[in-house]
């Protein structure tokens, strides 16, 4: 009997990242017990191994959204510092729904990590690179678009073609209702 959804390459990818993260960890901690232990080695390991990890994810992903930066579009470029990368709008690293992950440049991510709020409302006009990401988002938010943080579910779920087709209706949600006095 075939199984009702086929296994995700996400999921297999994220079982085998555990995999060998407790196996790594588990040598670290003979090693600890053996003396010599370094916190600080283990914490860069595991760092590079979760860069790794979202690396893999950009790539997994395939589109012209994520051979160029969505914001200036510069192609992906390590020797002028225009590498890519996602930056999750909401700042939770385990989301990674479609309308959360823009690949964006390291330029632009840092331009944009800290002035982005998706939690507050917007009274001015989005710029159109990031329409389509804050448009969703508000529905989400709003409860017309349903909630995942898988980005092969979201692709699915919450389509990008319904986002731009209702696009200023979605928008309209994320700005200040002003209630007359």
């Amino acid at each position: 009997m075939l199984p009702l959804r086929p296994k995700r390459r996400s999921d297999a990818a994220q079982k085998h990242t555990w995999q060998l993260l407790s196996a790594e960890l588990g040598s670290r901690q003979q090693a600890a017990l053996l003396g010599g232990f370094d916190h600080r080695s283990l914490i860069r390991d595991l760092g590079k191994k979760c860069l790794e990890a979202e690396t893999n994810l950009l790539n997994e992903k395939t589109g012209a959204e994520f051979d160029r930066c969505v914001r200036c579009g510069h192609p992906h470029d390590p020797t002028v510092g225009r590498m890519l990368g996602v930056h999750h709008l909401d700042m939770t690293p385990s989301n990674c729904a479609w309308h959360n992950i823009p690949a964006l440049c390291q330029v632009c991510h840092l331009v944009i990590q800290h002035k982005v709020i998706m939690e507050r409302n917007w009274m001015f006009d989005h710029t159109p690179w990031f329409q389509p990401y804050a448009a969703a988002y508000y529905g989400v938010r709003a409860g017309l678009l349903p909630d995942t943080n898988n980005y092969f579910d979201s692709l699915i779920l919450v389509r990008r073609e319904f986002v731009e087709t209702w696009l200023d209706y979605l928008l309209s949600l994320g700005k200040p209702q002003v209630t007359g006095a």
